[in-house]
């Protein structure tokens, strides 16, 4: 397969993987978010509130359930369920304040050579990328769409660590076989030096 058709279907992996296409990335490359950016920002905060509304709804439920059902545990669960709400309200109250940031401030890039936390998968935990210092927490998708040590720019929300786009910031050659170029160079003969100061390659001293 042609290495430009190669290329053209690994951008469409990323594409796929980060929901982006080349409108989204060339505003992000203005330090802007694109329309359909800007849609799903508003739709992520609006879950997040939906979200939260519900959980609050559902501790609620429980409370009035317990304070009819048991008089005796009415004060404890009493102090669950507020403890609940305001947990609920606080982690629903971080997520829209970020969004909300985000949607006001410029979009943020940083280029690197991406290394993937293996080990996070390992343990059960979040699929983690990192780019220089930044790390971000993605997809599985997302996380298998990217070349470990490869170099890429990434377009994100400053706030909510959210990727927006991503450049593959690909070498000259992207997909030449390099061990095969490796075997095809000729080696270099290892010389050492003889007491009476001649020089002998290694090759040559095993064949004597």
């Amino acid at each position: 397969m042609p290495d430009d058709i190669k290329l053209k279907k690994y951008e469409e992996v990323l594409m796929a993987a980060f929901d982006f296409d080349t409108a989204d990335l060339a505003a992000n490359e203005r330090g802007k978010y694109s329309e359909h950016q800007i849609a799903a920002l508003h739709h992520q905060r609006r879950r997040y509130v939906v979200t939260g509304a519900i959980m609050a709804g559902l501790m609620l439920l429980f409370l009035a359930f317990v304070v009819l059902t048991s008089s005796q545990l009415a004060a404890l669960f009493n102090g669950v369920a507020v403890l609940g709400l305001l947990l609920a309200a606080f982690s629903t109250g971080q997520h829209v304040y970020r969004l909300n940031r985000d949607l006001q401030t410029p979009v943020s890039a940083v280029e690197g050579r991406i290394e993937l936390d293996a080990r996070s998968v390992e343990n059960g935990g979040d699929y983690v990328v990192q780019v220089e210092k930044q790390k971000f927490k993605v997809r599985r998708e997302a996380f298998f769409a990217f070349k470990n040590g490869d170099p890429y720019r990434l377009y994100y929300a400053p706030h909510s660590q959210t990727i927006l786009s991503v450049d593959w910031l690909r070498d000259d050659q992207p997909f030449v076989d390099h061990d095969r170029l490796h075997l095809e160079e000729e080696p270099r003969p290892q010389v050492t030096r003889m007491a009476a100061g001649t020089q002998v390659s290694r090759a040559g001293a095993a064949r004597r």
